[in-house]
C-alpha cells in the first residue's frame, strides 16, 4: 500500500527526465485508481491513462497468476513532463565516515539492530564478510516517513581507521534515515573520527 503514499509517487517524479514513463500493474482496480489520485496530486505527470486488460503484459508472476484466476489486469501508465520539484525536503548531502578502533565483536551484534527517530526507522538485516580481507557489508533497511529502502552500507579497513560508506553497487535515495542508519553504525562499533 505504500505505493500510493504521494511521498513515493513524488521520489518518482524526481528519478524521471522529462519524458520518461512510469507504468504499474495490478489485479485491484482500487489500488489504481487511488494510484492515479496520487500521481494526478503530484502535478509532475501528463497522459495518466488506466488501461484493463492490456494486450501487452510485463510477463511477471503475478500476471501469469491474474490471468489463470482470470482475473481483469489493470495498468496505469503515465509520462514525466517538465515541472520542476524540490528535492530539498528529503534528500540530504551523505558523505562517508571515517571511524577509529573498530570493536570486530560488535559486528556479531549487528544484524537485528532498529533504530527510530522522528519518523524515520532504521534496521540493520545481516552482516556479511568478504573472505580474504576486511571488508564487510551490513544490509540495511530504512524507512522516511513511509518510504522504505534496502541497500548495504560497505564497511573497510584504511590502514589504521575504517571506512563506513554506501556500497558502489547501491543507489538508494540519500534520505535522513540512510545518515541515520550511518550515524548508528558508527556508534555501535566504534568512535566516529570525522563525517
Amino acid at each position: 500500500r505504500r505505493l500510493n503514499d504521494l511521498n513515493f509517487v513524488l521520489k518518482i517524479g524526481r528519478v524521471l527526465k522529462k519524458g520518461g514513463f512510469f507504468q504499474l500493474y495490478s489485479d485491484s482496480k482500487e489500488f489504481i485508481s487511488e494510484m492515479s489520485s496520487s500521481v494526478d496530486l503530484t502535478g509532475l505527470f501528463d497522459s495518466v491513462t488506466v488501461e484493463i486488460n492490456p494486450t501487452a503484459g510485463v510477463g511477471t508472476r503475478y500476471e501469469r497468476k491474474w490471468l489463470a484466476m482470470q482475473r481483469e489486469i489493470f495498468r496505469l501508465i503515465c509520462r514525466r513532463n517538465s515541472k520542476a520539484v524540490n528535492c530539498e525536503e528529503d534528500v540530504v548531502n551523505l558523505s562517508h565516515l571515517w571511524v577509529k578502533n573498530i570493536d570486530k565483536s560488535q559486528l556479531n551484534r549487528v544484524a537485528g539492530r532498529s533504530f527510530s527517530s522522528d519518523e524515520m526507522f532504521v534496521k540493520f538485516m545481516g552482516v556479511y564478510r568478504k573472505l580474504d580481507n576486511e571488508v564487510f557489508l551490513i544490509e540495511t533497511l530504512s524507512v522516511d516517513r513511509g518510504y522504505s529502502q534496502r541497500f548495504y552500507i560497505s564497511l573497510s579497513k584504511r590502514e589504521e581507521v575504517w571506512l563506513i560508506q554506501l556500497d558502489s553497487q547501491a543507489k538508494p535515495f540519500r534520505t535522513r534515515a540512510v545518515k541515520f542508519a550511518f550515524r548508528m553504525l558508527s556508534r555501535i562499533l566504534g568512535d566516529e573520527s570525522r563525517a
